[in-house]
C-alpha cells in the first residue's frame, strides 16, 4: 500500500512531547476528510504540537502549513515542533504563531505567511474541553 506511515509521527518518536498529542492516525484521517492535495495551504488554527500538520505534509511535502496556538512557549516549544518537521524531512510550517485563532489579527498574520490568499484547507482538533491543566499570565489562557 502506499501513503504514509503513521507510525513515524507517534507520540513516542516525537521531539516536541505534550500531554495530550493528537494521535497519528486521527490526525491523518483529519486530513484526508478535508482532501489534502499537493500544493494546498494548510491552517490549523489550534495547533498544538503540530500533529495535524505533520500529517498533511507527510500526504505531500508541497502543502504549505500555518499553524495558530494560543499556548507561549514556555508550555509549548515551537523550536521543537520544527525540528519534528526537520528529522522527517519535511517542509517547515511557514509560521507557527502564537496567539488566539479567534483572533481577527493572528488570522490576517496568518494569511500573510501564504500571500494574502485564502486557505485551501482549515484543519484542526479543537479544544473541545479541558485535558490539560495550564495556568499563569503567560499561558494564553489566563488563569
Amino acid at each position: 500500500s502506499s501513503g504514509a506511515k503513521v507510525s513515524v509521527m507517534a507520540p513516542k518518536t516525537r521531539i516536541c512531547i505534550t500531554n495530550t498529542p493528537l494521535e497519528p492516525i486521527a490526525a491523518f484521517i483529519l486530513c484526508n476528510l478535508a482532501s489534502i492535495r499537493e500544493n494546498d495551504k494548510v491552517l490549523d488554527p489550534f495547533a498544538g504540537s503540530a500533529s495535524v500538520l505533520l500529517a498533511a505534509s507527510m500526504i505531500s511535502n508541497s502543502v504549505r502549513t500555518v499553524g495558530i496556538e494560543i499556548a507561549s512557549d514556555k508550555f509549548l516549544s515551537r523550536e521543537k515542533v520544527r525540528q519534528d518537521f526537520s528529522t522527517r524531512g519535511l517542509s517547515q510550517p511557514l509560521g507557527l504563531l502564537i496567539g488566539n485563532s479567534m483572533d481577527s489579527k493572528i488570522r490576517e498574520e496568518a494569511r500573510k505567511l501564504i500571500g494574502g490568499s485564502e486557505f485551501d484547507a482549515i484543519v484542526c482538533d479543537p479544544p473541545y474541553g479541558i485535558r490539560e491543566a495550564m495556568s499563569g499570565s503567560d499561558s494564553g489562557y489566563g488563569g
